[in-house]
């Protein structure tokens, strides 16, 4: 625990990359961690590199914007394995994705955040949109977007499943990655099965619009959180609810199981991450983590000692999940943090935000 603690204390930004033209929402790593994927109000989710930053390819398919974005759990881990990515868009489409051909032709093309000009003889190195020289205007960005975009493939949505009346809010694949949840503000949550791209479940215990959703590891239960700040916790084998978690008062935004199975963390728009027990089925302790609302909760995947937040005061945060205190406060976002995800080898973090970039966080080498 000791150690775990210090190298997560000594994480620093080490890449901020311009990821669209319009607010990152979303990012999810790939199981072997050498992949990030990130979604953005723009309707294009996109596959990069890591922790190179080398745009590998567009994802285009929506027609609104997208909420949420995740890897498959086995995708670039078991040989032959079509499915690669999910997206779920505010057009209530959940878009699947398969990644092969792109990873097949090794499309791998370095986006630069210098640019090489050659003046004869000599070459000269010309920064671009330097953060500390100042901000470049949003068109300017969008344009250096645009040709980016230009050189990697455009890759098309496999399938897309649709059954949902609202926007979607979140999804999530079940861990044996036979199924996917998604949830919505159409007061739904469903599960899909993925080898037959239908509809299993559509299950309707909530009073109002659902957004938060996570699955337990061993993918028996599955709980779910509403826009009123009620959490439902579900058998996956019964699609029936075993307990209720009665305690935010706003939007739980997001949910997150720890390893150990039976601890539950939850963030909402009440600015608070609340730790329940479901072997008590009450809230053990809350946090006041942060001074606006919290957008996500993670905790560390391979370590049920820790817990990453994120949030619209900027920041994100680690924690202990011992007792709860503030290990590292990362500041470098200059506007609202949307999602914050681990890699699951431990080694990196990534956070989005509505500055329009995404940045990597990894252990001082120094």
């Amino acid at each position: 625990y000791a150690d775990r603690a210090v190298s997560l204390r000594s994480f620093v930004n080490t890449t901020s990359q311009i990821g669209c033209a319009r607010p990152i929402s979303s990012c999810s790593f790939s199981p072997d961690s050498s992949r990030l994927a990130t979604a953005s109000w723009s309707g294009l989710g996109k596959i990069w590199s890591v922790p190179d930053s080398a745009l590998l390819c567009t994802l285009r398919g929506h027609e609104d914007r997208i909420s949420d974005i995740r890897y498959h759990p086995h995708a670039r881990v078991t040989l032959g394995q079509e499915l690669s990515v999910a997206t779920a868009g505010v057009d209530g489409a959940l878009c699947l994705w398969s990644l092969n051909d792109v990873e097949k032709n090794g499309a791998k093309r370095r986006i630069k955040t210098e640019k090489i000009m050659d003046t004869g003889d000599d070459m000269k190195v010309e920064a671009i949109g330097d953060d500390v020289g100042g901000k470049k205007e949003e068109s300017e960005e969008k344009d250096q977007d645009d040709d980016d975009e230009e050189k990697v493939p455009h890759v098309k949505p496999l399938a897309k499943l649709q059954g949902h009346e609202d926007r979607l809010s979140r999804i999530e694949f079940h861990p044996s990655g036979n199924y996917i949840a998604s949830t919505s503000y159409d007061a739904t949550w469903r599960l899909w099965d993925l080898t037959l791209q239908q509809e299993l479940l559509c299950q309707d215990g909530h009073a109002v619009g659902v957004y938060g959703l996570a699955f337990q590891g061993d993918g028996s239960l599955m709980s779910t959180g509403d826009i009123g700040g009620v959490c439902h916790v579900w058998d996956i084998r019964t699609g029936k609810s075993i307990t209720t978690l009665d305690g935010h008062v706003d939007n739980i935004l997001s949910i997150d199981f720890s390893p150990n199975g039976h601890t539950l963390a939850t963030g909402s728009c009440d600015n608070s991450v609340r730790i329940w027990d479901l072997r008590k089925r009450k809230c053990t302790y809350t946090i006041l983590a942060h001074s606006k609302l919290i957008s996500n909760v993670r905790y560390h995947p391979n370590n049920e000692d820790f817990l990453l937040t994120s949030s619209y005061d900027q920041t994100v945060k680690v924690w202990s999940a011992r007792d709860y205190q503030l290990i590292k406060s990362l500041r470098g976002h200059e506007d609202r943090v949307m999602r914050v995800e681990m890699s699951p080898d431990g080694k990196m973090l990534s956070s989005t935000s509505f500055d329009r970039t995404w940045k990597l966080w990894m252990a001082d080498e120094a």
